[in-house]
């Protein structure tokens, strides 16, 4: 899903009339692909372009100091170089998590991801995905 915005003054403090915001949401389908593309998600736009999305991928741009599997690397290059390749920068908060999952089988994780490109990326002083309500599923209230 893409917004197209149009304004004459300009918006963020840059002087551009026009800037997009897309939002994808990536489900996971097997062997290693997703949904929606690393080239559907990211475009060679000459004005601000800011990409949100539940990519469900994870990375270790997204968290350092976590240990993640080959697979899981795998299946985000694609994405992280797209992104960069295109001159997005990951906004993320570092060590930031956006699912929180509590059972035994799953570990916390950054799937919700946020990019700008370099029209953008200066208008913003932080990303942080902390105060949003977890993607995973919630512990009933007792």
């Amino acid at each position: 899903m893409v917004l197209d915005i149009f304004t004459p003054e300009g918006c963020f403090g840059i002087n551009f009339p026009h800037f997009m915001i897309g939002h994808s949401y990536a489900r996971p389908l097997r062997p290693a692909l997703h949904s929606v593309s690393p080239e559907s998600s990211f475009l060679e736009l000459e004005y601000p372009y800011l990409v949100t999305g539940d990519f469900n991928i994870q990375n270790s741009a997204t968290a350092p100091s976590r240990l993640l599997f080959s697979k899981e690397e795998q299946e985000s290059a694609h994405y992280f170089a797209q992104a960069a390749d295109l001159g997005f920068t990951l906004l993320n908060t570092l060590g930031i998590y956006t699912r929180f999952l509590f059972t035994g089988t799953h570990r916390l994780c950054t799937i919700d991801l946020a990019f700008a490109n370099i029209h953008i990326f200066l208008s913003f002083r932080s990303w942080d995905a902390s105060s949003l309500p977890s993607t995973g599923p919630t512990i009933p209230q007792l």
